[in-house]
């Protein structure tokens, strides 16, 4: 070996041999601490097994309904009718009933009746506060108790089905209430 680095001295001691000889090392090296992290990971493997009967009544059990709703908006359920026949308004009117949609409302009005009922009056924008547009609702005042301190003009998102539909007015029913900030 000693020969070898004299016979080799220029060779070996100049940029190149010295970069030969790190790069042995460094290979060297890597392989071995690849080995061991190899080494040190921990694989778990758990198995389940259940009835296809378990699995079933597992399913049913947690089934969540999807509901669709439509990009409808107001303005468009208006402008079809607007731009009907006179005697085809009825049949385009009926055509939104059944329409599950999600819109942001204004709190236009409300009054409660003796069972404790909301009669709720909404605007589809807040610059139709004063016009005739109105989307309208029943709801209860237990399920929704913050009704009794909203001020006119509160932003108050609802999820419904149309019940009927005409050109200045939409009922809802079945509907969600959700009150937003500003």
């Amino acid at each position: 070996m000693i020969d070898f680095i004299l016979q080799n001295k220029e060779w070996l001691f100049s940029g190149v041999g010295i970069s030969v000889v790190l790069g042995i090392i460094a290979i060297s090296r890597k392989m071995l601490h690849g080995k061991r992290d190899k080494d040190k990971t921990n694989e778990v493997v758990i198995h389940l097994s259940a009835s296809r009967e378990m699995i079933n009544s597992a399913a049913q059990k947690n089934v969540i309904p999807i509901e669709r709703l439509r990009t409808i908006s107001f303005k468009e359920i208006e402008d079809a009718i607007e731009k009907t026949a006179p005697l085809q308004k009825d049949e385009v009117k009926k055509n939104f009933t059944g329409i599950k949609i999600g819109w942001d409302t204004y709190l236009k009005g409300a009054s409660k009746n003796d069972e404790g009922i909301v009669l709720l009056r909404l605007s589809p924008g807040p610059d139709l506060m004063d016009r005739l547009y109105t989307v309208s609702c029943r709801v209860s005042l237990q399920d929704y108790r913050e009704l009794g301190v909203l001020p006119e003009g509160s932003r108050i998102r609802i999820h419904g089905e149309i019940a009927s539909a005409d050109r200045f007015d939409v009922e809802l029913i079945d509907v969600k209430l959700f009150f937003l900030d500003g």
